[in-house]
């Protein structure tokens, strides 16, 4: 074990996405989440960040709800072009695999993403006293939508970060966390809280077994542990039936799903700390941090998952989308 470290937020998930345009519908005028901004992205720097080959592109997009300092992240790579998602692709199987964003009004969203083909997956359950489902976004990663409203803190996060309802049906929503299906569950727990330093957390409702059945999966048996980043929990799971199934070998970020996640820190210092402390444990930087307020590298986990640790100082929120966009809302047509 190693010594104390700030526990970092868990501020961002990333996906790499087959339909930039589909996937930010999605997750705006469905889900609730405000446009944020995005970059073209091409060259060395992409390229090496990602080790994606000597010349890669994408477009980059961001959307946000009512956190401040965490986000979503949208990559469509145009070159090289990413694999589509596997047909037989379940939750179960190793990486990145599924989201839970906790929503004002369950029922509302669920009808917004039934009239564009998204259904739930399973039953609806009610767990802690608020309903959840489980459906496929548009890029096949399972989100688990949760019917728990928008806290006082949230409102005041809200506020902090200049993010406006749409409309009476569609408030800013909260992630609430992401998942890792993993082989080792005692050694990814070493990793992502011994090393990472987040912190292990008790929640009933999440170790629930029975909870497997949102996506399809009811009968599942798993092994689960949750541990807090900041405002975002990351789940570690590990399935035993049915096990998971590896990555294959020549698996690439650029591949449709879910790409990585990213820790930070707003303090340099503090990521300078974390990163000394991953390289020690045998992690590989895919880039260099050169001095400055702001750093960021792609790293990855025991067990081969990618992520990402960043500093961001809270000025440059609006120049790395962690700030929405003024006069775009859901559902705000810009046609005559």
């Amino acid at each position: 074990m190693i010594g104390p470290l700030p526990e970092p937020q868990l501020a961002q998930v990333a996906w790499a996405v087959r339909d930039l345009t589909r996937t930010c519908r999605f997750y705006t005028e469905v889900v609730g989440f405000r446009r944020a901004g995005g970059r073209l992205l091409w060259g060395p720097g992409l390229s090496i960040l990602q080790d994606l080959g000597p010349d890669a592109e994408a477009i980059l997009w961001w959307v946000v709800g009512s956190q401040a300092f965490v986000q979503l992240e949208f990559f469509a790579h145009s070159r090289p072009a990413g694999r589509a998602r596997p047909s037989d692709a379940r939750p179960s199987d190793l990486g990145w695999s599924r989201v839970r964003i906790g929503v004002a009004d369950l029922g509302a969203v669920l009808a917004r993403a039934s009239a564009r083909g998204h259904r739930p997956l399973g039953p609806i359950q009610t767990r802690a006293g608020f309903p959840s489902a489980a459906l496929c976004d548009p890029d096949g990663v399972v989100v688990e939508l949760v019917g728990d409203g928008a806290d006082a803190a949230d409102r005041r996060d809200a506020e902090r970060s200049g993010v406006e309802s749409a409309g009476p049906d569609i408030a800013p929503p909260v992630l609430r966390s992401v998942t890792l299906s993993v082989g080792d569950l005692e050694r990814a727990s070493r990793f992502w809280t011994g090393v990472c330093g987040l912190r292990p957390r008790d929640d009933r409702a999440l170790l629930d077994p029975s909870r497997e059945a949102l996506w399809g999966m009811a009968g599942a048996r798993r092994e689960l542990l949750v541990a807090r980043g900041g405002a975002v929990d990351l789940e570690l799971v590990h399935y035993l039936d049915p096990p998971g199934r590896p990555r294959p070998p020549d698996h690439r970020l650029c591949d449709q799903g879910l790409l990585n996640v990213a820790l930070a820190y707003r303090d340099r210092e503090q990521f300078d700390a974390l990163h000394a402390r991953l390289l020690a444990a045998g992690c590989r930087a895919s880039v260099s941090c050169p001095p400055g307020p702001f750093a960021s590298t792609y790293l990855q986990d025991v067990e081969g998952n990618s992520f990402e640790i960043f500093a961001c100082p809270e000025d440059h929120d609006p120049l790395l989308g962690f700030v929405p966009e003024a006069g775009f809302a859901p559902g705000v047509r810009l046609d005559p």
